[in-house]
C-alpha cells in the first residue's frame, strides 16, 4: 500500500515557511500517502482577475510514490503590495458543482477545509496550501480528492497557481508495449515426482463496511456468500475510516463527570445517560455549541464559544436517567453562526457536561453495539469456533494519542456509509489518558468482551457480554507505519503493551498467538526488512512479550509498482508484480526470519488489486484479471521454498464500494453477488486441502501458469492465463475443468468436458482434472 518514504515526509509537522524569493507563505506538510493509490499532477497557469473579483484555483491531492515526492500545492496571491487575501470558499474532497463565484459544497468534503485554508491564507498577501490527507484528513477514503478554493483580494487582482515539487511532474513516458505473447501452450506434469506438500491456505480478508451492517439491504446475501467459502485464516479488520465500527471506547473515562463528547456537530444528537446505577441527571454544569477548551470534567469557553441554552437542555434532561439533545441552533434557540460572529471556518460541536444524582457513579463510554453486529456475524459465517481466524481491531482510541481533541461520526448506518475522515490524531507511542498501560488495558478488555463474557472497567465495574468466542489468533494493528507516525521502536512498545494487556484481562494462560507488523504494500523490500529486523529481535521486546512473536505480516497490491493501468492489456502487470513479490520481497524477509526468529510464520493476509475499474461492475475484464492475480499469488507462494512458512495468502477484500476503494471488492456492492474475484477464491478453496501433494510442472508459454497437484485420489492442474488473449492449452489426460472467465462473470465456475486441450479466455483461471495411470509417490499410491 505504500511507497518508499522520503525524508521530508518523516519531518511531518505542520509548518509555515516564508519563501523570500517568492513572497509566498508555505504551510502544511506533504501527505504520507493514502494507501493504494497513485497520483497524476494537474498544473494550470495563473489567471489574473480584476480587483474585488473572486478568483479560483484547483489542485489534486499529493501523495508519495516510489523514489519521488509528489508535493502538489496551490499558491494564492494578490498582485498589489499591501493587498491581502480573503477566503470565500474552500473544499477538499470531490469536485464541487458550479463555477467560480457560484460553488456548491460537494457531499464529500473535509469539514475543516475552510478553517484550515482561512488560517493559512486570510490576511496574507500570498500563501501556499498543500492539499493532502495529512493537512485536511480524509473525508471519503479511497476517492480521488481535489482542493478547490475561491478567494478575493482587498485591492487589485489576485490569482491561483497550482504546482508540484521538483521531480514530481511531469511523469515519465510509459515504456513501449511488450511483444505479443504466444496464444498456445503445452503443459506437462511429472506425476511421478513430488515437489512438496501444500501448506499455504487460500483465504481472504473482510474489512468492516457499512454494507455489512445489519440494516444493509444486502447484509444477508453477503454473509451467506461468506459462509459458503468455508475458509480458515479469514482476517477481519474494522479500520480507521469507520471508527464507530471498530473502536469500543470512543471517549475516555471521565470520573464523576458525565459528558456529551467531542463529535456532535450540527444535525447530530447528543446523548447523556446516568446508567442503571447512576440515578438521574441533576445538573447541567457546562454547555457549548461552538469552541471550547479542556476535556470532560474540565470544559471551559474559548474564542468562538456559543453558550448552548441551559434552559432548553435542562428541560430536556433534568430528573431523567438519560436524554437526547439535538445539536441544532434552531432547536436550542440559538442565533446563527454569522450573527454570533464565530471565528471564520469554525465547525461548531455540541459539548455538554452534566452531573448525576448518584455522585459516586464514575462514567465510562464502552459501547459494543455496532462492533458486535459485524464481529459476531463474521465469526458465525467463517466458523470461528472450529477454524482458526484472524480478528484485528486495528484502530485504537485516538484519545490515547491526543489528550485534547478527538472526533468521530455520531451517526453510523448502511445508508450514510458510516465513514469518518480524520479520526487518527496524535503521534505514537500512546502517551495520553494513561498512555501505554491504558492502551494495553483497552485491548485486553476488548478481547475479554469477546472471549471471557465481559470485563471489569477502569473503575472496577463489571461489564458483561456473554460472549465466549474461541479466538486463537489476534493481529495487532494494520499498516502501522502509516498510522500515528509509528516507527519500529514505537510499534514494539505498543505491541508489548497490548500483549501484556490481553494476557492480563483475557488470556492468562497464553493460548492466543499474535500477528505483528502487517505492513503495507507500498513499503519497499528494504523497509519491510528494516522493520522485521527490529521486530523479530527478541532483545528489543519486554521480557513478557518475547514469546509472542509467532507471526508477522505484510501486504501485496500491484499499484504504484506497476505504473498506470489504462487498458485491459496493462493488467498483465498484475502478474509481473507477483513475480517480483515472490522472487525478491519474500526471500529477503524470510532471510531475516530465519536468522532472528525461525519459528515465526508469515501471513500474507491482504493480497488484492485496486483497479482502475475500466468498465465498472458491468465489464468483467478487471474482476477476472484480479481473481487470476490472487490465484497466481497463492500458487506461487504455495510451491515456493518458503510455502511451509507462510500459512495463508488472503484475497483482498470481501466487501467494498464507491466512496472507499471499490477495486478491492470481491462482491457486487449493488446486488451482494460475487464477482469473478469471489468465484476464483471459492474455486481454489474448494479444490485444495492442506497436505495435498504438488508436482513439478512446466508450461511452454510464460503467459500460462500451471501447477499440478494431487487432491485426495484426483489429479488436478491449476491454470492461470496471464494475458489478455485467448490461449489454447494442451495437457495430456485432461478430461474436465471448472473455469472462471469473462463469460461466467458473477456466476459460479463453468464446468467443461475436455479431450486433451482447453481454451483459456483472457485472464481466465481454471482447475482441470486429469485421468491417468496411478503412480506411487514416496510410498503413497496416487
Amino acid at each position: 500500500m505504500r511507497a518508499v518514504r522520503v525524508a521530508v515526509v518523516l519531518a511531518g509537522l505542520l509548518m509555515t515557511i516564508d519563501m523570500a524569493h517568492t513572497g509566498v507563505r508555505a504551510a502544511g506538510r506533504v501527505s504520507r500517502g493514502k494507501h493504494r493509490r497513485g497520483i497524476q499532477s494537474v498544473v494550470r497557469q495563473m489567471v489574473p482577475h480584476s480587483a474585488s473579483t473572486p478568483f479560483c484555483g484547483q489542485q489534486e491531492d499529493g501523495i508519495t510514490t516510489p523514489g519521488q515526492l509528489l508535493g502538489m500545492y496551490l499558491d494564492l496571491s494578490c498582485s498589489l503590495p499591501g493587498a491581502t487575501l480573503s477566503i470565500d470558499f474552500a473544499s477538499y474532497g470531490t469536485l464541487p458543482a458550479g463555477t467560480c463565484g457560484h460553488w456548491t459544497t460537494p457531499s464529500c468534503t473535509a469539514m475543516n477545509t475552510s478553517a484550515v485554508v482561512t488560517q493559512l491564507c486570510q490576511g496574507q498577501g500570498a500563501c501556499r496550501i498543500w492539499p493532502n490527507t495529512t493537512t485536511f484528513g480524509d473525508p471519503c477514503f479511497g476517492v480521488k480528492k481535489y482542493l478547490e478554493v475561491q478567494a478575493h483580494c482587498s485591492s487589485g487582482a489576485g490569482g491561483a497557481t497550482p504546482g508540484c515539487a521538483e521531480g514530481a511532474c511531469p511523469h515519465p513516458a510509459p515504456p513501449p508495449p511488450p511483444p505479443p505473447a504466444p496464444t498456445q501452450a503445452v503443459v506437462s506434469v511429472d506425476w511421478g515426482q513430488t515437489g512438496g506438500t501444500i501448506e499455504t491456505t487460500p483465504t481472504l480478508q473482510v474489512v468492516a463496511h457499512s454494507l455489512l451492517m445489519r440494516d444493509s439491504p444486502i447484509h444477508d446475501k453477503l454473509f451467506t456468500r461468506l459462509s459458503e467459502l468455508n475458509a480458515s485464516y479469514v482476517r477481519y479488520v474494522p479500520w480507521l475510516p469507520t471508527p464507530r465500527l471498530g473502536v469500543a471506547e470512543l471517549e475516555p473515562p471521565s470520573g464523576t463527570a458525565l459528558c456529551v463528547g467531542e463529535s456532535v456537530g450540527e444535525g447530530g444528537v447528543g446523548v447523556l445517560d446516568c446508567g442503571a446505577t447512576g440515578g438521574v441527571l441533576e445538573a447541567i454544569e457546562f454547555a457549548s455549541f461552538g469552541a471550547h477548551t479542556g476535556t470532560c470534567g474540565k470544559y471551559a469557553p474559548a474564542s468562538g464559544h456559543t453558550d448552548a441554552s441551559r434552559t432548553t437542555i435542562e428541560a430536556l434532561c433534568l430528573g431523567r436517567q438519560g436524554c437526547t439533545i439535538p445539536a441544532s441552533r434552531t432547536a436550542l434557540g440559538l442565533p446563527s453562526l454569522r450573527a454570533q460572529h464565530d471565528s471564520p471556518g469554525t465547525i461548531p460541536t455540541l459539548v455538554v457536561q452534566a452531573r448525576c444524582s448518584e455522585r459516586s457513579k464514575q462514567h465510562t463510554y464502552w459501547n459494543f453495539t455496532l462492533l458486535d453486529h459485524q464481529m459476531l456475524d463474521y465469526w458465525a459465517a467463517v466458523g470461528g469456533q472450529s477454524r482458526p481466524q484472524i480478528p484485528n481491531f486495528s484502530t485504537p482510541p485516538t484519545w490515547l494519542y491526543d489528550a485534547t481533541s478527538w472526533g468521530y461520526n455520531t451517526e453510523c448506518t448502511a445508508a450514510n456509509g458510516c465513514l469518518y475522515g480524520g479520526y487518527e490524531k496524535g503521534t505514537a507511542p500512546a502517551s495520553a489518558h494513561g498512555g501505554l498501560p491504558a492502551l494495553g488495558d483497552y485491548y485486553g478488555r476488548l478481547l475479554a468482551w469477546y472471549t471471557r463474557g465481559g470485563f471489569t472497567d477502569e473503575y472496577g465495574t463489571q461489564v458483561d457480554s456473554g460472549h465466549t468466542l474461541n479466538i486463537t489468533l489476534w493481529e495487532i494493528y494494520n499498516e502501522v507505519d502509516y498510522e500515528h507516525g509509528h516507527t519500529p521502536q514505537s510499534y514494539v512498545q505498543e505491541f508489548d503493551a497490548i500483549v501484556a494487556g490481553i494476557r492480563t484481562h483475557a488470556d492468562p494462560n497464553h493460548t492466543i498467538a499474535f500477528v505483528g507488523m502487517s505492513l503495507p504494500n507500498i513499503d519497499s523490500t528494504a523497509t519491510v526488512v528494516e522493520w522485521a529486523t527490529y521486530f523479530l529481535n527478541g532483545s528489543n521486546h519486554a521480557s513478557g512479550a518475547r514469546d509472542a512473536l509467532q507471526y508477522i505480516g505484510y501486504h501485496a497490491y500491484p499499484t504504484n509498482d506497476v505504473g498506470p493501468i489504462a487498458t485491459a492489456d496493462d493488467m498483465t502487470k498484475f502478474f509481473e508484480y507477483v513475480d517480483e513479490f515472490v522472487d525478491v520481497k519474500i526471500p529477503s524477509v524470510q532471510a531475516v526470519v530465519a536468522a532472528l526468529s525461525p519459528a515465526t510464520k508469515t501471513l500474507l493476509d491482504e493480497c488484492g488489486t485496486m483497479g482502475p475499474l475500466l468498465g465498472g461492475l458491468t465489464d468483467p475484464a478487471y474482476w477476472v484479471a484480479s481473481g487470476g492475480y490472487w490465484a497466481y499469488m497463492w500458487a506461487r507462494v504455495a510451491v515456493s521454498p518458503h510455502g511451509p512458512s507462510i500459512p495463508a495468502v488472503g484475497q483482498s477484500q470481501f466487501m467494498d464500494s464507491p466512496g472507499r476503494e471499490p477495486g478491492v471488492t470481491m462482491m457486487n456492492w449493488e446486488t451482494g453477488e460475487g464477482t469473478a474475484k469471489y468465484w476464483v477464491t471459492k474455486m481454489v478453496i474448494d479444490s485444495v486441502s492442506m497436505g495435498d501433494v504438488w508436482h513439478p510442472t512446466n508450461s511452454s508459454a510464460p503467459s500460462v501458469f500451471a501447477m499440478g497437484y494431487t487432491h485426495g485420489s484426483t489429479r488436478h492442474v491449476l491454470l492461470v492465463n496471464k494475458q489478455n488473449a485467448n490461449t489454447t492449452v494442451e495437457i495430456a489426460g485432461v478430461t474436465s475443468a471448472v473455469v472462471v472467465d469473462g463469460a461466467t462473470n458473477e456466476q459460479p465456475p463453468r464446468l467443461e468436458s475436455l479431450a486433451g486441450t482447453i481454451v483459456l479466455a483472457p485472464f481466465a483461471t481454471a482447475i482441470v482434472t486429469i485421468v491417468g495411470p496411478r503412480t506411487v509417490i514416496q510410498g503413497v499410491t496416487r
